[in-house]
Parts: C-alpha cells; sequence; structure tokens
C-alpha cells in the first residue's frame, strides 16, 4: 500500500500534535534535511516528493528544504503504513 496522507491540523487529530511540535525547529545538517535538489539527484525516476517519500520510509522522516525556507516533511506511520505529509511555512532553521 503505498498512500500518502495529508495531516490537518484540527483538534481532534491525534497526529497533528506530534507534527506541529516535532519540527518546529531542525538543524540543516541532519541527515533527513535535503533541498529540493538534493533529493531530486537521489533519484532520477522520482520526482523530488516521491524520492522523499521513499526515504521517510526507509528512515521514518525525510525533511525538503525549500529556497524560500520553508519545509515540506514527510513522516511514515509504521501502524498505518502510511507516509504523512506536513508543509511548514515558519521554520526556525539552526546550523
Amino acid at each position: 500500500m503505498n498512500t500518502t496522507q495529508t495531516a490537518t491540523t484540527k483538534r481532534g487529530n491525534p497526529a497533528s500534535a506530534f507534527l506541529e511540535a516535532s519540527m518546529a525547529s531542525f538543524s540543516r545538517t541532519a541527515f533527513f534535511v535535503k533541498s529540493a535538489n538534493e533529493w531530486r539527484g537521489l533519484s532520477r525516476r522520482k520526482s523530488v516528493e516521491g524520492a522523499a517519500k521513499a526515504f521517510a520510509r526507509a528512515n521514518m522522516v525525510a525533511v525538503i528544504h525549500r529556497a524560500d525556507d520553508s519545509a515540506v516533511g514527510f513522516f511514515f506511520d509504521v501502524a498505518n503504513n502510511r507516509v504523512a505529509k506536513v508543509t511548514y511555512s515558519n521554520v526556525e532553521w539552526s546550523a
């Protein structure tokens, strides 16, 4: 099963509290944080998001660092065998 679910930030969604708090601030040098060009280079046949999703399935998390300093996070949910996608517009980046 290869599905992607976009996490919402509505109350009552148990994943939303984790997803909002887990990546409010993170390091650019972490192994799972790569720019769009770096993700594109990992897999010639997949899109940037496709490469990040595949990485998240193997490593639990992947983050695309966009040029405008926003981020897209992918989190693998083992219990439901899904990859959740979260978009962050105000991210605190640390070196």
